[in-house]
């Protein structure tokens, strides 16, 4: 229901494919564990911005071309069962428990941007 995503480039000129995975796994470990696939993608274990309204998924993928890597991390907040029935219980008021989950995106969202731009400065 609430998702977003962030994009960034970063030259690559000097940088070999370790230094870059491990800027990756520093830069976005504020978030959660970080686990990398051979393949380029990775998950983040976002459980601290999980709650019993509603559950976070965070995954991206490292994209190499031509001298530059595009880092891409997608986050979604689905709210939970309980979450939909307080809102049908209890509407209109029940609406406002919506607000649980909204917060949770927003500063998702936020540490999102800042982790990408620590990367970004890392590499330039």
């Amino acid at each position: 229901m609430f998702s977003g995503e962030e994009r960034i480039r970063i030259p690559l000129a000097g940088v070999d494919n370790n230094a870059l995975i491990r800027g990756v796994v520093d830069c976005f470990s504020t978030l959660g564990e970080v686990e990398i696939s051979k393949s380029g993608s990775f998950e983040i274990a976002g459980k601290k911005f999980a709650s019993f309204t509603h559950k976070v998924d965070i995954d991206g993928s490292i994209r190499k071309k031509d001298d530059k890597a595009a880092i891409e991390v997608n986050y979604r907040i689905q709210p939970q069962i309980i979450t939909w029935i307080i809102c049908i219980c209890f509407f209109p008021l029940g609406l406002a428990i919506l607000l649980l989950p909204y917060n949770a995106k927003m500063d998702l969202e936020r540490r999102v941007e800042k982790s990408c731009r620590a990367l970004r400065d890392e590499f330039e």
